[in-house]
């Protein structure tokens, strides 16, 4: 899907594991320019999260990967791909 964007619409395109941009999103959070990283990312047209899995589940990581969605939410698009199994007991939720 993300190669069809790029190549066929020629949007702008970040496809990144998912733990590398929870990374960055954190030091930029520590170094007080977490608002302009963001204002950075802002200028893909859809940024694919690969293997969310991965991310660890600790207060600060889910803290910025929540604000990462938060600030896309109905403006920009986020694709998730996850090796997770459902039938596993994996929940997501989403909220209004």
């Amino acid at each position: 899907m993300g190669r069809e964007l790029v190549l066929r619409h020629r949007y702008p395109v970040l496809f990144t594991p998912t733990f590398k941009l929870v990374q960055r999103l954190l030091a930029a959070k520590q170094e007080l320019r977490l608002e302009s990283e963001l204002k950075r990312l802002d200028r893909f047209a859809a940024v694919i999260l690969d293997d969310i899995g991965y991310v660890q589940q600790d207060r600060q990581e889910m803290e910025v990967l929540f604000t990462f969605l938060a600030e896309r939410y109905e403006r920009r698009s986020v694709l998730i791909s996850s090796n997770l199994v459902f039938s596993n007991g994996t929940r997501f939720s989403r909220t209004r």
